[in-house]
């Protein structure tokens, strides 16, 4: 039994159809390309739209990006927010039949759109080799699946760029991935975050 994280379900899982098995676990000690440069913007969590607009509109080297979302409903909402503002974007998630999610990923290895919005479910097993930027719109439930997000990019030894946008309610989740990954992430205090807000206060 393979699998690229270890969560609880997947714990879960192996216990209920393996007898007695063995767990090994590879590169323990080095759970994230070392190519990747990790950014964090404190945000309200009703500014986190705006803000990812204005950084895909704002930085013209933002041409192959990754956008993860918690759920289908809210990558569904993010999809149509930017191309309303002429972001040219689309989504994979679960309820896409495989066929149009295989579509959707040649057209965006072919470069025909600039953002794909996706669920975790989705994002599992994508190669894609020039996204330049993932953008974790919504923390992962588990500490694990972000280096698993942000493995996407910087593939092949190139460089790539990974964004997190964090909500004061993601606060505890973001203080997890930071122990877990024990690297430098850059914390940057989103402009959109009001004067008196908690949000500047985060970290």
């Amino acid at each position: 039994m393979f699998s690229a994280t270890i969560s609880k379900g997947i714990v879960s899982a192996a216990e209920e159809f393996l007898a007695k098995p063995v767990t090994i676990r590879v590169n323990t000690n080095r759970i994230e390309p070392k190519n990747i440069i990790q950014n964090a913007f404190l945000v309200a969590e009703s500014d986190k739209e705006e803000l990812l607009l204005k950084l895909l509109t704002e930085q013209p080297d933002l041409n192959s990006v990754l956008v993860f979302a918690r759920t289908r409903a809210k990558a569904t909402r993010i999809r149509k927010k930017l191309c309303a503002a002429n972001v040219p974007a689309e989504e994979i998630h679960g309820n896409i039949s495989q066929n149009k999610r295989e579509k959707t990923l040649l057209r965006y290895r072919k470069g025909e759109f600039s953002v794909l919005v996706a669920t975790d479910v989705a994002a599992r097993g994508l190669d894609v080799p020039e996204i330049s930027h993932v953008v974790n719109y919504d923390l992962p439930d588990q500490a694990e699946d972000y280096v698993h997000r942000i493995g996407r990019t910087a593939r092949k030894g190139e460089e790539g760029t990974a964004i997190t946008l964090v909500s004061y309610g993601e606060l505890s989740d973001f203080n997890n991935i930071k122990a877990l990954t024990k690297t430098k992430i850059e914390e940057i205090k989103s402009a959109t975050a009001e004067e008196d807000s908690p949000i500047q206060s985060f970290f």
